[in-house]
């Protein structure tokens, strides 16, 4: 039988996160949780961060230092090979928890079967200006939700997952710019549930400089790059609305710079594989047009 109370060991990669990480730390330490560690693991920093570390004074609380930057998926994995708890909670460096994070967490998974094996939290998310409150209303096979982008997973800062699925499904794969979250999610999904819970427990500091395009272009050919295989593993249909809905996150992130040229052409991209809906509401409003036309009038005011 399973304790009630398992060892969690909470993993907080960090790169030059002076500014962030003693917040991201303290967050970890005021929970109402009584049984859980924290390991930071500083990934070749540059900047304060390892004086800061050195600074923590709390038996819960150690860290490893890597000698040279190695990127978020290197130092994740780092802190999960060296955790002792029976489950992982992972806390980006510049993201705080509410008190409630992880008894909330294991609560949710405590009375699941054995194809429930991680967890997800609702939670906050500050997009520069004002707070959001992300709410998860669906759980299970997110598979085709997440390739959607109809889920926020925040996983960097909300999943809760037990030890042994890094030693069966693999750990996160080195090398990607982004989306590394993403790709052990889906691994992940191909053999168990998710969870996710509708109580807000985590702060995401999301960053307030807008969105490059070409930035934003060069991650998206890598997603699909990436996600080649489980995007055709979908039903045609299917498959159409992830290129749509995906194309036209790229037509916005142009709108927001102004770059009318850029915008009409991934928008034509977008359409050209599906018209797509409100997740909310059927056929009204458009699923991101109307935001489109909005950035593009902001940015002709300016």
């Amino acid at each position: 039988m399973k304790s009630s109370t398992p060892l969690i060991t909470v993993v907080i990669p960090v790169y030059n996160g002076a500014e962030t990480i003693q917040r991201a730390i303290l967050s970890t330490l005021s929970q109402d949780y009584p049984n859980y560690e924290v390991l930071a693991v500083n990934d070749g920093s540059t900047d304060k961060t390892l004086e800061i570390l050195k600074q923590i004074d709390s038996s819960r609380f150690r860290y490893i230092s890597l000698d040279k930057n190695g990127g978020r998926s290197e130092a994740r994995n780092t802190g999960v090979k060296n955790a002792r708890g029976e489950y992982i909670a992972f806390l980006d460096a510049d993201d705080a928890w509410m008190p409630n994070h992880l008894t909330s967490a294991i609560h949710h998974l405590s009375n699941r079967d054995s194809n429930w094996k991680a967890t997800i939290t609702s939670h906050l998310f500050f997009n520069g200006k004002k707070w959001k409150k992300i709410i998860h209303t669906k759980e299970g096979d997110l598979f085709k939700d997440i390739l959607m982008v109809n889920v926020s997973l925040g996983a960097g800062s909300t999943l809760v997952i037990e030890k042994s699925i890094f030693d069966e499904i693999g750990y996160f794969k080195k090398g990607l710019s982004r989306n590394e979250d993403l790709e052990f999610m889906l691994r992940y999904l191909l053999k168990y549930k998710l969870g996710a819970t509708s109580e807000i427990s985590v702060k995401v500091h999301g960053h307030s400089s807008k969105p490059i395009g070409e930035e934003y272009l060069k991650a998206k050919k890598e997603y699909f790059k990436v996600f080649d295989e489980q995007i055709r593993s979908l039903p045609v249909k299917t498959q159409n609305k992830v290129y749509a809905r995906q194309w036209l996150q790229v037509a916005r992130a142009y709108s927001i710079e102004g770059n009318l040229k850029e915008t009409i052409n991934y928008l034509k991209i977008s359409l050209k594989s599906s018209l797509l809906f409100s997740k909310y509401i059927p056929i009204f409003p458009f699923e991101g047009y109307f935001v489109i036309i909005l950035n593009l009038f902001k940015s002709l005011l300016r």
